[in-house]
């Protein structure tokens, strides 16, 4: 089991370009949990390296955009959760047990697009995390205001 993880998220747009860079990065920097947005992969699409394992969720339509995708070492004591596939949220989970408990690791992706998703829509994916997990990958989340370079807050002394 282990005690500490070493995780790294990266928004790939299009992991299989990617292939060797991020090996070399996942064997450098002793990455255990690689958890990847905008992989673009179908249901013929592959990946592998040596000493990890590969588990993705792809877009509902089955075409090359979108995407989730999690690269576990193949050491870390983990099983693969289901998919969570939807057209505006796509994630990829492992639960991984470590010491003193297991946690979800998910990998998620929103669309764009999708810029109405409601709160009850996140909600329902939340349910299926269990008590403990770390979530990574990119929301696309808009700022509703439009203010880009909001000041910093003020600080009171």
């Amino acid at each position: 089991m282990a005690k500490f993880l070493r995780l790294a998220v990266r928004n790939a747009n299009g992991i299989l370009k990617h292939k060797e860079e991020m090996q070399v990065f996942l064997q450098d920097q002793f990455i255990d949990i690689m958890l990847i947005s905008e992989t673009h992969f179908t249901h013929k699409s592959f990946l592998n390296i040596p000493g990890y394992k590969f588990y993705h969720a792809n877009h509902p339509d089955n075409t090359a955009h979108a995407g989730t995708a999690l690269i576990i070492k193949s050491t870390t004591n983990h099983y693969p959760l289901h998919n969570y596939v939807k057209d505006f949220l796509q994630v990829t989970s492992v639960r991984v047990k470590t010491l003193p408990y297991e946690i979800t690791v998910s990998a998620i992706y929103c669309p764009p697009r999708y810029h109405n998703i409601k709160q009850q829509d996140f909600l329902d994916y939340f349910q299926t995390l269990g008590p403990k997990y770390i979530i990574g990958g990119d929301f696309n989340c808009k700022n509703p205001s439009g203010d880009r370079d909001l000041p910093p807050p003020e600080v009171e002394n």
